[in-house]
C-alpha cells in the first residue's frame, strides 16, 4: 500500500470547483438551516434557477449551466410553483430552454422508507449537479428528529450517493431550533449529526427589524461551520428581497446592514 501523504504535501492540489463562487463548492454535503417561514425554500429556489441558467445572483458570477435536481417535500404545490415563478422573474425572467434541459423540480416524490431508491434512480436519470431536499425530516422519512443514529444512517446515504455520481453536491434544508435570546447561540433541530457531519452548515435568518414598505424582510445567510472552502465560519451575506417593477417576482441582492446592528 502507497503512501500518499508526500504527494499531498509536495503538490499544489486540484483547485476547487464552485457551483456557486465562495459559496457552495462541487462535492460539498450543506446543510440550510432557517425558521419556518424565514424564506429558505425561496432562496433555494433563486440559487436553483440562477444556477441552471448560468444567471448572476448574490453578486456572484456564474458561467456554466449547471443541473439541479430540486425535491420539494414541503412546500404545497400551489405555493411551490409560485416560489418558481416568482423566482424566475426575480432573475429576469432566464433562458427557458436552459431550464427544461437543467432543472428538474420534484414534488413529494419522497417521503417514505423507499426514498433512497427513488432518489438513486432520479439522480441516475438526470445526473445532477446540485441536489437540493427541503426539507430533510418529511423527505427522509425521519420518525425521531432528535436521534443522531437517523441523521448519521441518511448521512451515510448520501455520502454514498456522492461518491458513486461524483462531484455531487447535496444542499439540505431544516429547520432551526429556537433559542432563547440570551443564549445568542445558533443551532439545528433535531440531531447534532446535521451540524456535525455536514461540510457546511449555513442559517438564512431574517434580519433585525421591521419589514420594509414594500411588506419583505431583509435576512442573511451566516455559516457556523466551513471547511475548507465555501462561507467562512462567522461570514455574514446581507441579503435585501426587492419586488420586480410588476410586482411578480423578488430580486434577492446584497446589502450593508446599519452600524448600529453590526
Amino acid at each position: 500500500m502507497l503512501n500518499p501523504i508526500a504527494d499531498i504535501l509536495t503538490s499544489v492540489g486540484p483547485p476547487v470547483r464552485w457551483l456557486i463562487p465562495d459559496l457552495l463548492p462541487e462535492g460539498y454535503l450543506v446543510t440550510l438551516v432557517g425558521e419556518p417561514g424565514c424564506g429558505k425554500s425561496y432562496l433555494s429556489y433563486v440559487l436553483s434557477l440562477a444556477l441552471a441558467t448560468r444567471t448572476t445572483v448574490l453578486e456572484r458570477e456564474l458561467f456554466v449551466p449547471r443541473t439541479v435536481l430540486y425535491f420539494d417535500q414541503e412546500n404545497s404545490r400551489p405555493d411551490r410553483d409560485e416560489y418558481v415563478r416568482m423566482a424566475w422573474h426575480g432573475l429576469g425572467r432566464p433562458s427557458i430552454s436552459l431550464l427544461e434541459r437543467h432543472f428538474w423540480p420534484q414534488h413529494f416524490t419522497l417521503g417514505d422508507l423507499g426514498w433512497y431508491k427513488t432518489m438513486t434512480a432520479c439522480i441516475e436519470e438526470i445526473r445532477p449537479d446540485l441536489v437540493v431536499v427541503d426539507t430533510a425530516t418529511p423527505s427522509f422519512c425521519i420518525r425521531d428528529e432528535d436521534k443522531n443514529a437517523e441523521a448519521g444512517f441518511v448521512i451515510n446515504q448520501l455520502r454514498v450517493l456522492q461518491r458513486t455520481y461524483a462531484p455531487l453536491t447535496f444542499l439540505v434544508l431544516k429547520h432551526q431550533l429556537l433559542v432563547h435570546e440570551r443564549q445568542q447561540r445558533l443551532t439545528v433541530r433535531g440531531a447534532k449529526h446535521w451540524e456535525g457531519a455536514a461540510d457546511s452548515v449555513l442559517f438564512y435568518l431574517k434580519a433585525p427589524g421591521r419589514k420594509a414598505q414594500d411588506g419583505l424582510h431583509a435576512a442573511y445567510l451566516e455559516s457556523i461551520k466551513g471547511r475548507a472552502f465555501g462561507l467562512s465560519s462567522g461570514t455574514q451575506l446581507h441579503v435585501k428581497p426587492t419586488w420586480t417593477a410588476d410586482r411578480k417576482g423578488k430580486r434577492l441582492g446584497l446589502y450593508v446592514p446599519s452600524a448600529e446592528w453590526q
